[in-house]
């Protein structure tokens, strides 16, 4: 029986993996057939509501899962809630590289480089996505933050 006080999240966390890969499965499938548009307000309830379970799959996989919700958003007209979630991801991205690059000095590993090359192949990823939506300054800003890694 569900206790609210004495709820614990690792007890149900397969079960909500599985019932989130599922959902976001559908509007991916909805995103590729061309009904970006359709399901956006599905997009964002399925952000807020399941925001509260980043931590099942760790704050960067999850943001980064929704990285095709960016365009459908923008091309909805819902500038603020791409921006916001384009916002959240360059975050961790940036994060991580900064993580690495700290590492790396004090390695100097291979392996470390190509963790960093990876994540900025994943940051110039965001970058492109969003400078078809973008006003001219602000996608200035982020390519200019871009170049200087």
């Amino acid at each position: 029986m569900y206790n609210e006080d004495n709820f614990e999240i690792e007890m149900y966390a397969e079960n909500i993996f599985t019932f989130n890969e599922r959902l976001r499965g559908l509007l991916e499938n909805q995103i590729n057939i061309g009904e970006g548009k359709f399901v956006s307000n599905f997009l964002i309830k399925y952000m807020n509501s399941t925001d509260v379970f980043k931590n099942i799959y760790g704050e960067y996989d999850f943001y980064n899962y929704m990285t095709n919700f960016i365009s459908p958003l923008y091309n909805s007209e819902k500038k603020s809630e791409a921006r916001n979630l384009y916002e959240n991801i360059k975050r961790l991205i940036l994060s991580r590289i900064n993580s690495l690059i700290s590492a790396k000095e004090n390695t100097g590993s291979d392996y470390i480089n190509d963790l960093i090359s990876q994540e900025l192949k994943t940051y110039k990823n965001l970058i492109n996505i969003i400078s078809e939506f973008e006003n001219e300054k602000y996608f200035s800003n982020e390519l200019s933050e871009y170049n200087q890694y």
